[in-house]
């Protein structure tokens, strides 16, 4: 049974586009570096908002939230999940959870191959305990209503604009 669950992860993993994937590797390396036990949804939104490549950032334009305290505050979040016998670390469920609902997304709704950064956020922001921690750590996402970003995100996915890049919905 394991063996199943380990392959169709690896499936699931290998349908994030570069940026994600490479957001993922670098989400894992910062959790074993600060000793953190399992890597979470907001876990790779740093490497993400870093990424030269992703699109999560002209959205985070579009919206006005500023990265940088942003980062800070996950930075926070992390320290304060820091256990020192943490070994090395797991995905949260949650992460596959996400994982599997940006890949729903990006096929039947949108007719997309990978799941970009944005549809894993967007994915992020719908699910609830996601979004919870999100507001938590950082309370501009209050402003993030589902239904706005499932409008926006239609005219965001059209658009996909480069880093940089603003948004015109």
């Amino acid at each position: 049974m394991g063996d199943v669950l380990v392959y169709a992860l690896s499936q699931l993993i290998e349908k994030l586009d570069y940026s994600l994937t490479r957001s993922l590797k670098r989400g894992v390396v910062a959790c074993h570096d600060n000793h953190i036990a399992q890597v979470g949804p907001l876990d790779l939104l740093p490497p993400l908002l870093q990424d030269p490549d992703s699109t999560l950032p002209p959205l985070f334009n579009h919206y006005d939230i500023a990265i940088n305290p942003f980062l800070e505050a996950l930075e926070e979040d992390q320290a304060r999940r820091a256990t020192p016998t943490a070994g090395t670390p797991v995905l949260d469920p949650a992460l596959i959870l996400c994982f599997e609902r940006a890949w729903l997304a990006a096929t039947l709704a949108h007719q997309e191959d990978a799941i970009s950064p944005v549809l894993y956020f967007a994915c992020l922001i719908l699910y609830e305990d996601a979004y919870g921690a999100l507001c938590t750590t950082h309370p501009p996402f209050r402003q993030f209503s589902p239904a706005l970003l499932q409008q926006d995100l239609i005219h965001f996915l059209r658009a996909r604009p480069t880093r940089g890049a603003s948004i015109h919905v």
